[in-house]
């Protein structure tokens, strides 16, 4: 999401993704930019499949082929329940995490299903399949998935269950679950908050500094 996108008390708070970037590299390489070029038209296309509009093939996109049919596969296997909220299905939701106002942030939950009558929090990401043929979540997605289940939380919707990072073959038509347990999921959140904390340490420095020259 591009800053300001999300606003509390007329105030900008940073997203969920701003926060967790603190564990990567600042360094942009074109590949990293066109992966999150493909993870938006896959996103793109999920909600709108949700929302009930039919997809033809020649609405998706050449480079995202590989990720869609990845998406319908998991959908066919897991025949999930689709979570269902006052204005319609649990996807794209915005949520803001209020308080404390200095610790505000916000994000976007990708999807809210149930399977096996647990309900599951769900992040979708795009990665090129590894060694073993499958794609590989990492540390990063782990911890985003805990701050969208802290402001999930603090909207006041339905208790989760767990969560599932749902990785999607951008070079090839295969998935990845990576479940998360209550107690895993838990710690996730745990992670992200203190990550939170040590962004405002970090702005509330740079304005110390900036003050005093």
């Amino acid at each position: 999401m591009p800053p300001g996108d999300y606003v509390l008390n007329g105030r900008a708070i940073p997203s969920v993704s701003e926060v967790v970037s603190q564990m990567r590299s600042s360094y942009k390489s074109a590949a990293v930019e066109e992966g999150a070029r493909l993870g938006t038209v896959i996103h793109g296309l999920i909600e709108r499949s949700l929302l009930g509009q039919p997809i033809a093939d020649d609405d998706v996109p050449a480079g995202a082929e590989h990720a869609w049919a990845a998406w319908c596969a998991w959908r066919f296997d897991r025949d999930p329940v689709i979570e269902q909220l006052a204005d319609g299905p649990a996807s794209e939701v915005k949520v803001i995490a209020p308080e404390p106002d200095d610790l505000a942030f916000g994000g976007r939950v990708d999807l809210v299903v149930r399977v096996g009558g647990a309900r599951y929090l769900v992040d979708l990401k795009t990665r090129t399949a590894g060694d073993a043929g499958l794609p590989s979540a990492d540390r990063h997605s782990y911890t985003q998935i805990g701050g969208y289940s802290v402001a999930w939380r603090q909207m006041s919707y339905p208790s989760l269950d767990g969560a599932l990072v749902l990785m999607l073959g951008r070079d090839q038509p295969v998935y990845r679950e990576c479940w998360l347990s209550a107690p895993a999921l838990f710690a996730s959140e745990a992670e992200f908050v203190s990550l939170r904390n040590v962004l405002r340490c970090h702005e509330q420095r740079k304005l110390l500094i900036k003050e005093q020259r």
